[in-house]
């Protein structure tokens, strides 16, 4: 996946130093035991443009309902029945007393 139409730039805050993340760059991942993880540059981008995309999506969606008429509310559904009392030959038994 080209990076072209995302660009991410990795800064380094105490020395103000950045980098923009390009195809073929590696992001590592430590933790106090050390090295976790070593993740494609591509990665990073899928998954940010991934998140990036769904918030666009989700964004769009609230902007959508909330421009949609309230909804009315629907009827109650009817209470169910009692159990049918059935008779082996399936015709429905008389209750006694």
């Amino acid at each position: 996946m080209p990076l072209r139409d995302f660009s991410l730039t990795v800064a380094f805050r105490r020395s103000g130093w950045q980098w923009p993340l390009r195809e073929g760059d590696t992001v590592r991942v430590w933790d106090a035991a050390g090295l976790a993880a070593e993740l494609p540059g591509e990665l990073v981008v899928a998954i940010l443009r991934h998140y990036v995309v769904g918030a666009r999506l989700q964004s769009a969606v609230t902007r959508h309902t909330q421009e949609m008429p309230p909804l009315r509310p629907s009827p109650p559904a009817p209470l169910p029945r009692g159990p049918r009392l059935m008779g082996v030959d399936g015709r429905r038994l008389r209750k006694e007393g």
